[in-house]
């Protein structure tokens, strides 16, 4: 894709395929070339953090939030009241039965919230080093920076340490992602599996990775085809090793689609409040949090952000025409988005967003420039089409669910710090400690019980 700004990013990408098997030699390139922590910094930095989490939950009795649906769930299989299982929680049996499969060989059925706890955090914590690799297989001279941000999300830190199906989802989510670009799909497929049964939107980002592995293996044929003398003859061959590729991506589509007809829909409880749907505010609010997560990033990106406009015509088309959707289907449909419900910081926001007309007008203001962002994001990239299909996918995860909810974001939000372009050195550790004191903010009202996400 050409680039209608004409801009260069500071990072460059080999010419090889992005999706490779040495890795080694990787790592040793990347890390000699990553002079910005010391390995040991990293790790204090990473301990650091997760102990505050720990010790900021350690004094938390009772369940919170929905914690309290999964702990029934969990008991009940414990019990082994298969017939009298809970209804109400939305996601497969899966994260429950793990859980509840090593409190029953740990004995100690009595301390179930702390057990729970304990082996949710170490589910959660095999995301942190994939964070890192994901970076290093992208070749990004910043992989120990990229991982404090991931780490220190605001929506993402939070829920460490508390029993929520999110973590472990993106656990195995990153896993997913990582062998992928490794190119071990196959093993990459049976992760996704895996991860369809904690939550199922993981579908989604399975599909992620085998379009990118087409799109990826069709660059790098071009690329060849372009430089060498490949013969046109060889074309099909090329189709049937992309087909090969592909292929082990079919295993996590054809368990959803089973689990799906089986299941009688996608939702496995409460089916009533959480059917799939076009939900664009899903679309508009995600902007709107991005926004607020990334200040930083919008006060570097201004000037790129004024000059698309200037120089874009389709820029021209594109704000009105968002402006006339986020008008006509910015609101509040679902019972779960109660404004009295305003324990949840994502209901206080979107009530006090769609409050008044005026209130919500100068609400598209972050919304348009975070919509924006994200496209000179991914015209500045060194190979957009990655950005943009990243875009596409994220879309695909929370515009069908019908509960306007920042949790949904959370996948789509990691892989786009792991993805994005670097920004200059001051907006990059500005937004770092931004996001960690937003994460203090969140724990410690979590931990107080006076608000959640």
């Amino acid at each position: 894709m050409n680039n209608p700004l004409n801009m260069h990013n500071a990072e460059s990408l080999p010419k090889e395929p992005i999706v490779t098997n040495q890795y080694p030699a990787l790592i040793e390139d990347v890390w000699q070339r990553n002079a910005s922590f010391s390995g040991f910094a990293l790790f204090f930095a990473v301990t650091s953090i997760i102990l505050f989490i720990v010790f900021a939950y350690s004094n938390l009795h009772g369940y919170i939030s929905d914690e309290g649906y999964h702990a029934k769930m969990i008991d009940a299989l414990l019990r082994k009241e298969w017939n009298n299982l809970p209804t109400n929680v939305t996601t497969p049996p899966f994260f429950h039965a793990i859980v509840a499969l090593f409190i029953h060989i740990s004995g100690a059925e009595a301390q179930l919230l702390e057990l729970m706890r304990f082996i949710q955090l170490t589910l959660s914590l095999g995301a942190i080093p994939c964070f890192y690799f994901i970076a290093v297989q992208l070749r990004k001279n910043d992989c120990d920076f990229r991982l404090l941000l991931c780490l220190v999300l605001p929506l993402y830190a939070p829920l460490l340490n508390l029993v929520y199906t999110d973590p472990p989802a993106i656990t195995f989510t990153m896993l997913m992602v990582f062998f992928m670009l490794r190119g071990n799909h196959w093993l990459a497929a049976i992760i996704a599996i895996a991860g369809i049964g904690v939550r199922q939107m993981t579908v989604i980002w399975a599909c992620f990775c085998a379009i990118y592995v087409i799109i990826d293996h069709i660059e790098n044929y071009s690329h060849r085809t372009s430089t060498s003398s490949l013969s046109f003859f060889k074309a099909p061959i090329e189709i049937f090793k992309l087909a090969w590729v592909v292929t082990p991506y079919l295993l996590p589509a054809v368990a959803f689609v089973s689990y799906t007809l089986y299941n009688g829909g996608v939702v496995a409880g409460d089916k009533v409040n959480h059917s799939t749907t076009f939900n664009a505010s899903n679309l508009f609010f995600f902007l709107i949090v991005s926004a607020i997560l990334f200040i930083p990033y919008l006060i570097d990106s201004s000037k790129k952000v004024v000059e698309l406009i200037i120089k874009q015509k389709w820029v021209w088309v594109l704000i009105p025409s968002v402006f006339i959707l986020y008008l006509s289907s910015y609101e509040i449909t679902h019972v779960y988005n109660n404004p009295d419900m305003s324990w949840w910081i994502h209901n206080q926001l979107l009530a006090f967003s769609t409050q008044t007309a005026l209130i919500k007008a100068l609400f598209f203001i972050p919304v348009i420039w975070m919509l924006l962002t994200f496209i000179v994001y991914a015209l500045t990239h060194p190979k957009p089409w990655q950005m943009f299909t990243l875009y596409g996918f994220a879309l695909l995860s929370f515009v069908p669910l019908p509960l306007v909810e920042a949790r949904y974001y959370i996948v789509a939000l990691l892989l786009f710090l792991l993805w994005k372009p670097r920004q200059s050195d001051w907006a990059e550790r500005i937004n770092l400690l931004y996001l960690l004191g937003l994460s203090f903010y969140v724990i410690n009202g979590a931990s107080t019980k006076s608000l959640f996400l």
